[in-house]
């Protein structure tokens, strides 16, 4: 296998929306699923990609850094934003959740997050490949780099008000990493750090 680390290309990274009809396109934290102040939020990542067509997702996550403990049973439902072109987020209200989803998601209990700063398995996702196949699978996905939207929102089995507070995007080393090993047959992936055909490739992706 192969592997890819990119840089944060953008400070426009954070796109937060409150359910109460408010919404932040920069911010200094991401809260799943509720910011304490304010309430229940919808969170959006973009990421740049080059992963093939068809390409076989093994697996997939979203590596966190703690930003401010926080403890308590929670549970964040994960999808990404099926257009393979999506628009630039605004500050409009309803520019996140009037989104159309994917079809697949995947749910998340993270545990409690003690330690501000720690990079560890509890500030790891669980396995988000499926949301990436779908993607990947449509007639017109081609391996060019592309951004890609990841949202988080409460699962609906949540009722509780816990949250997790991570860092940002524009956090430096702290900044949220996707990582996506996929496999494939037949498709040449070329970047400046790595050459892909028929092997398993991980690959690491920054926000945007």
């Amino acid at each position: 296998p192969s592997s890819l680390a990119a840089t944060i290309t953008s400070p426009l990274i954070a796109h937060c929306e409150e359910l109460a009809d408010n919404i932040w396109t920069t911010s200094s934290d991401l809260e799943f699923t509720a910011d304490m102040d304010d309430g229940e939020q919808v969170v959006a990542m973009s990421f740049l990609v080059s992963i093939p067509q068809n390409a076989i997702i093994s697996s997939a996550s979203i590596q966190f850094a703690v930003f401010q403990n926080t403890t308590g049973f929670t549970r964040v439902r994960f999808f990404s934003e099926a257009d393979l072109d999506p628009m630039p987020f605004t500050d409009t209200i309803g520019n996140v959740t009037d989104r159309i989803f994917s079809n697949s998601y995947v749910d998340w209990e993270p545990p409690n997050w003690l330690g501000i700063g720690s990079q560890t398995a509890d500030q790891r996702t669980s396995n988000i490949a499926p949301i990436i196949q779908e993607l990947v699978m449509q007639r017109n996905w081609t391996a060019k780099s592309r951004t890609i939207n990841i949202i988080a929102k409460r699962a609906p089995t949540d009722f509780g008000k816990n949250t997790r507070s991570a860092y940002s995007g524009d956090s430096g080393s702290y900044a949220p990493i996707l990582t996506v090993t996929y496999s494939g047959i037949g498709s040449v992936f070329d970047s400046a750090a790595t050459t892909w055909s028929e092997e398993e490739t991980e690959t690491s992706i920054p926000y945007l």
